[in-house]
């Protein structure tokens, strides 16, 4: 009995989750901010099945791993969008602890459990200058994740990519493909 209340809702997603599409290993642009290189073929998944405003890519299913690529985040902005629920908002002068604050505040709001960032460093977002950081969190099952973000301020707006798997597998499976997309990332916007 306890595996048809685990079976159920997989298949209600997969049902909802019609409008998936092959992403293949060539540019691949994002908005008109940004465009990423992926080596290996992802699945990239319709927005109106989650929350995110962020386009978001799985290799192995929305609940064990995937990439959210959020362009263009504006002044007031959120990350998220759910009817009834009020998520932070982005400012356009945050600088990168905020931004990581608001990328916290905003899982949280969403639902993560526990969510913790660390590491906070400069990198650079194509030939931006930008910064990372690692993240973990539960999931409202206590499943252990983990995820790794990428993100620049250009022009006042934010541009960020996130990777997230669970803890156990599927983290360390494609976290290479992950930073070989982090390093093909160039600006299409000016």
């Amino acid at each position: 009995m306890k595996r048809l209340f685990i079976l159920i809702p997989l298949l209600m997603f997969v049902a909802s989750c019609t409008h998936i599409k092959m992403i293949d290993p060539k540019p691949q642009e994002i908005g008109k901010a940004y465009q990423v290189n992926p080596t290996k073929q992802w699945n990239g998944l319709n927005k109106s099945s989650f929350q995110t405003v962020a386009e978001q890519w799985t290799k192995d299913g929305p609940l064990l791993n995937g990439m959210n690529f959020w362009h263009d985040i504006s002044k007031d902005d959120a990350l998220y969008e759910e009817r009834g629920v009020e998520y932070p908002k982005f400012r356009e002068d945050m600088r990168a602890t905020e931004v990581m604050e608001f990328f916290v505040s905003s899982g949280t709001k969403s639902g993560a459990v526990n969510i913790e960032a660390s590491n906070l460093r400069p990198a650079k977002f194509g030939n931006a200058e930008g910064f990372r950081f690692e993240y973990t969190y539960a999931t409202g099952d206590g499943l252990k994740m983990r995820g790794m973000v990428l993100a620049a301020v250009i022009d006042q707006k934010l541009q960020m990519i996130s990777y997230w798997a669970t803890d156990a597998h599927y983290y360390e499976k494609n976290a290479k493909e992950a930073e070989k997309i982090f390093e093909t990332i160039e600006l299409t916007s000016s």
